[in-house]
């Protein structure tokens, strides 16, 4: 706890801090970081039920593109973000929409439910990730428009943040994508971890076909 001297010897708290102590987090921010700390875990049940469910290989290419699509879009982005937090980028699809990092992520999780070969699974999905990535960007455009000021009120002004433009934002920076930059922001794990899981599951197509594995831990064939 910080504290600042007092003219007697004594200490007394920082009066920032003892407000940030007695202030109330509000319920939907603890909610928010308790979902934060418990993703990791939360994909890895997403994925094992992913594989025990699948059943029809025919839908395995189209949910495969899908994804690899998605994580075509993440490492472009990738690839043009420098020094996060302390430099706005504008250049690669940045200069076309805002949020591409979202929407190639949106796209990565979308093919493993086109594998399920449920519409309205998927369609179901489209909605929850766009409330929850809408939720996020308000957020993050409060800070950003906070650190950089106006040059990214311009930014927004001029390039939209979801639907990207066909001409890019004649403003945005000139820099080429960068193999080693998708490195130093680890995207190149995520693409790694991409390839494994679809080997996985196109494997599990292969040797047990029309089989729904959690029919056998629940006792239903």
């Amino acid at each position: 706890m910080k504290h600042l001297p007092s003219s007697e010897g004594s200490s007394l708290e920082d009066p920032a801090a003892q407000d940030a102590r007695s202030t109330p987090t509000p319920a939907s921010e603890r909610l928010r970081r308790q979902i934060t700390r418990g993703r990791a875990a939360l994909a890895l049940l997403g994925v094992a039920l992913l594989i025990a469910a699948l059943r029809d290989s025919r839908a395995f290419v189209p949910g495969a593109l899908v994804s690899l699509l998605g994580e075509v879009i993440q490492l472009w982005a990738s690839s043009h973000v420098y020094r996060k937090d302390r430099r706005l980028t504008t250049s690669g699809p940045y200069a076309r929409v805002r949020n591409p990092m979202y929407i190639g992520r949106c796209f990565v999780i979308l093919g493993f439910f086109v594998m399920m070969g449920n519409l309205w699974l998927c369609l179901l999905y489209i909605v929850v990730f766009a409330a929850y990535a809408h939720v996020r960007v308000l957020r993050e455009e409060k800070f950003l428009e906070a650190t950089f000021g106006q040059p990214y009120r311009e930014y927004c002004s001029q390039v939209r943040p979801w639907l990207p433009g066909l001409i890019p934002w004649s403003g945005a920076e000139r820099r080429a994508s960068s193999w080693a930059q998708v490195c130093i922001n680890h995207e190149n794990f995520n693409l790694y971890m991409l390839l494994a899981l679809l080997l996985v599951i196109r494997l599990r197509m292969h040797f047990l076909p029309g089989v729904n594995l959690l029919s056998l831990f629940s006792g239903h064939h």
